[in-house]
């Protein structure tokens, strides 16, 4: 069964540093290369939420009026007891949750190495010139599935059919802080930079935990912590 969790049912937090500083580089073309600090953003998941959506699932299949509790636990019991010991096993449940992560409404056209040259439209191109995401610490005990990174237009909240697939963070091992390039999509590079032509976009993320309590017990836990790094330089030209 595959269960759609609310935008916040899993503590992600995205968040966009969006400082825009750097020289312009005359090219053999005639146009000026800015090149333009890292756009970071911050990638939090903390697994508690997690926990929560499988004791639901589990309750969701218990009989006998009993309930189970996993906080503060490793692992999952197998039985649960009501006030008067009768206890009853507590049944294998085979799920997957789909988190979203919270749209990020991200408007790059006020910076100030790019305002004028945005208002007088002699923005020609930008270069991505890598997407890295760096791991600050991670304890997480599972395996991060891989998690979907969308764009869409300035003001929509949250994925839809229409919205653009640009790209997949590869899964992460639980405990690893090994840094991973984000793989693009076939077409995605191209969308992405389409998207930051126009200058204002949301950005969002997907991803999908899947839990089989006949394979393991063991209760998701832990937090991870980085950061999805972008790096950028736009051609202009001269005003």
């Amino acid at each position: 069964m595959k269960r759609l969790s609310s935008v916040f049912a899993i503590p992600f937090s995205l968040t966009l540093l969006l400082g825009i500083s750097g020289c312009g580089l005359l090219d053999s073309a005639g146009g000026i290369t800015i090149s333009v600090p890292d756009q970071e953003f911050d990638f939090d998941l903390n697994a508690d939420s997690i926990r929560g959506e499988l004791q639901q699932a589990i309750n969701d299949e218990l009989q006998g009026g009993v309930t189970v509790d996993l906080s503060g636990k490793d692992e999952i019991p197998q039985q649960v007891c009501d006030a008067q010991n009768n206890c009853v096993d507590v049944p294998a449940v085979k799920e997957s949750f789909t988190f979203d992560l919270p749209a990020q409404q991200i408007d790059l056209s006020d910076q100030e190495e790019l305002k004028k040259y945005v208002e007088a439209g002699k923005v020609t191109d930008v270069t991505i010139k890598y997407v890295n995401f760096e791991i600050e610490s991670n304890s997480l005990n599972f395996d991060l599935p891989e998690v979907e990174l969308f764009m869409d237009a300035l003001g929509v909240s949250e994925i839809t059919d229409s919205s653009d697939k640009i790209a997949v963070l590869p899964s992460i091992h639980a405990g690893d802080t090994n840094g991973v390039e984000v793989q693009f999509t076939n077409d995605g590079r191209q969308i992405m930079s389409g998207y930051l032509l126009g200058f204002k976009f949301a950005m969002m993320g997907r991803t999908t935990v899947s839990i089989d309590t006949s394979v393991t017990r063991t209760i998701p836990k832990g937090l991870m912590k980085g950061k999805v790094k972008i790096g950028l330089s736009f051609t202009v030209d001269p005003i």
